[in-house]
């Protein structure tokens, strides 16, 4: 399986990751991508941090898109951990755009506890 997947800015603002134009299909693989990643023998949460971290949001993003609220919060509490103390302009903004993904499911007590926490 390849993890080459493109990027393409939808109009509810997801990066949606679309082979072959399906976007339901590319969330899939991304989501099969990015945990494989994660949980190869890779030390991401203390020795690349930033990286872990963008990588965690993007696969927060994917299960969000196939609204699996419960495996975003995973990835999204995780990727928030691995930039404790961390000082990254681009993975803060990783994070930031999740909240704001998040946001309209505010309704959800875990959703919302999530926020609360995050906010600067």
């Amino acid at each position: 399986m390849s993890c080459g997947i493109r990027l393409h800015h939808g109009p509810d603002g997801f990066a949606v990751l679309i082979p072959g134009g399906r976007p339901r299909r590319g969330a899939n693989q991304a989501i099969r991508c990015f945990d494989g990643a994660i949980a190869a023998d890779y030390r991401g949460d203390d020795q690349y941090p930033r990286s872990h971290a963008i990588y965690l949001a993007r696969a927060a993003e994917a299960h969000l898109m196939l609204h699996d609220l419960d495996a975003a919060l995973e990835r999204a509490r995780h990727a928030v951990r691995c930039l404790g103390g961390v000082d990254s302009a681009r993975s803060a903004s990783a994070i930031t755009g999740l909240r704001a993904k998040l946001a309209p499911h505010a309704a959800s007590p875990a959703v919302r506890e999530f926020l609360d926490a995050t906010r600067r």
